[in-house]
């Protein structure tokens, strides 16, 4: 017959089983660097619910972050091919930015329409001033959370995105100058979970 001390260390094995089960069903992913140019890195990583985007803007060391103090502000703009076609498809592509009144999802309608923006959707961001790991100095840096269920496809998608400095300067990655209406998202980065 098992003593005690055998039961309880059987529990014990049993029960870290289970968290250890539990923990790594919702585990990150370590980040993939997507963009590394002196003005910006962007991660990505994710987990069973979320693609998770990290902007580190390193150039722009001016905190121009609060909506009701600037009349012009810092932001992004980030476009997701939904179902990973490479073409835009109205009314199932979207974008996720920047607004006075949080993140906004709109749907992209043509290349330069969108919805409505929709703030219900589950996407959230923090908008951040001060130092990051590739940075000691204070500098604008922005942490996107995306539902993975607003994808069709089911592990990667196509993005390509935009960077606004109060200041002026705006950066598009990876360069929209080539990009044509039947390949919308080409070039454009590929991410995947």
């Amino acid at each position: 017959m098992p003593s005690t001390y055998t039961k309880f260390l059987a529990i014990l094995v049993m029960t870290g089983f289970s968290v250890l089960i539990s923990c790594n069903k919702d585990e990150i992913s370590d980040p993939v660097e997507i963009i590394n140019t002196e003005a910006h890195i962007v991660t990505y990583s994710s987990n069973s619910e979320y693609l998770f985007i990290q902007i580190d803007a390193l150039l722009d060391t001016s905190n121009q972050l609060d909506w009701s103090e600037n009349s012009f502000t810092d932001f992004y703009t980030i476009y997701i091919d939904a179902n990973n076609n490479e073409v835009l498809d109205p009314n199932l592509d979207f974008i996720i930015g920047r607004s006075s009144a949080g993140v906004c999802f709109a749907h992209l309608l043509t290349e330069s329409s969108t919805t409505g923006c929709d703030f219900q959707t589950g996407t959230t961001a923090q908008n951040i001033f001060g130092p990051s790991n590739n940075a000691a100095y204070d500098h604008v840096q922005f942490e996107i959370e995306v539902p993975l269920s607003l994808f069709e496809s089911s592990n990667e998608t196509k993005v390509f995105m935009n960077m606004y400095d109060a200041s002026g300067i705006s950066h598009t990655y990876p360069g929209i100058g080539g990009r044509e209406k039947e390949s919308f998202f080409n070039p454009a980065y590929s991410v995947q979970w």
